[in-house]
């Protein structure tokens, strides 16, 4: 909770400032799909990453008509000394490719997933052009965001 949540935002409130002086910004918070799903092996981590989900959520209320963009980007599984011992991952033989990951934060901050602004990308199985042609439907059914349904 204090890397996670804690750490984004500090660091937004550090960048904040300065995006709105110019009118302009993305922040991308690094997020997991645990922040959307139950994990009840690692609670701690799931809850920390559904508060980031939220933060994402209300920055973009609260700042787009300003020209501030938040984003949730989830690496996915990226094979690290960590990753391969914990219990979650036993087994697992295919891993997101780091490239993945860098490809979507860079259509992120090139501006082509401004569309999407406020929503969960992830690495393992989003590309930038495929949410690029789902980015219609994804916005019309106001998809890809935390929230509750009753």
């Amino acid at each position: 909770v204090e890397v996670n949540v804690r750490g984004s935002m500090l660091v937004t409130h550090a960048v904040l400032p300065s995006m709105l002086d110019r009118g302009a910004g993305r922040i991308t918070n690094i997020n997991s799909g645990a922040g959307y799903r139950p994990m009840p092996a690692y609670t701690g981590y799931a809850m920390a990453k559904g508060a980031i989900a939220r933060l994402t959520t209300l920055l973009d209320v609260q700042y787009r008509e300003q020209g501030i963009l938040a984003f949730d980007l989830a690496p996915g599984q990226i094979e690290t000394d960590m990753t391969r011992s914990m219990p979650m991952h036993e087994g697992r033989t295919e891993w997101t490719d780091p490239r993945n990951v860098v490809a979507l934060a860079a259509a992120v901050a090139d501006g082509s997933l401004d569309d999407l602004a406020g929503r969960f990308f992830r690495a393992d199985i989003d590309t930038p052009e495929s949410l690029r042609a789902a980015a219609g439907d994804i916005v019309a059914r106001d998809a890809r965001t935390l929230r509750m349904i009753s």
